[in-house]
């Protein structure tokens, strides 16, 4: 099914499986005649089954934060870890600036609030990252291409904001180091 119901955005997969529907598959795996449903530890209701996967996704974060561990993800669908890169500034051929350096929009918020003219610009304030000399950590998933499934190139992975939040503590206190990113 394909959503087209935000402007801007086409061709949009809708996904309509959630956490609901796993614990419905998951209950009706386990409810059979053979076995009585009250001596049945494997039988757990809802917020159980949610806390479980909460505590599970949890962990695998902090080890890939702490330990700079790569998760392979189970039935060879990819790897996620931490990558380094070096985000390069310089001139196109028209003489352009090209600056990849990721924007600081706290900063950058301010100095529009200040200075309408800039806010006219668009002038942007940049982070430099000094403090991991110039490197730029991401969460990255890679080596779907071993994944056993159809159109690899439409899936995309991002993580939820309280795991980049928790990398960039990390890398900002100096305490990353991590491969780096081709």
């Amino acid at each position: 099914m394909i959503d087209n119901s935000r402007k801007g955005i086409k061709n949009k997969i809708k996904i309509h499986y959630g956490i609901r529907e796993y614990y419905e598959y998951y209950i009706s795996c386990f409810k059979t005649k053979q076995l009585d449903n009250n001596k049945n530890p494997f039988l757990v209701n809802n917020k159980q089954f949610s806390q479980i996967i909460f505590d599970y996704h949890n962990m695998i974060k902090e080890e890939i934060i702490n330990s700079q561990y790569d998760f392979e993800i189970p039935y060879d669908l990819g790897m996620i870890g931490i990558r380094k890169f070096k985000p390069k500034v310089g001139l196109d051929i028209n003489g352009n600036l090209i600056n990849r350096l990721p924007v600081n929009p706290r900063a950058t918020r301010e100095l529009w609030d200040t200075n309408p003219e800039a806010k006219a610009k668009k002038v942007l304030i940049r982070y430099t990252n000094k403090h991991s000399n110039g490197y730029v950590f991401t969460i990255h998933y890679f080596k779907k291409y071993k994944a056993k499934f159809k159109n690899k190139t439409l899936y995309s992975f991002e993580t939820v904001r309280d795991f980049k939040k928790q990398l960039n503590k990390k890398a900002s206190l100096g305490l990353m180091d991590a491969y780096l990113l081709y």
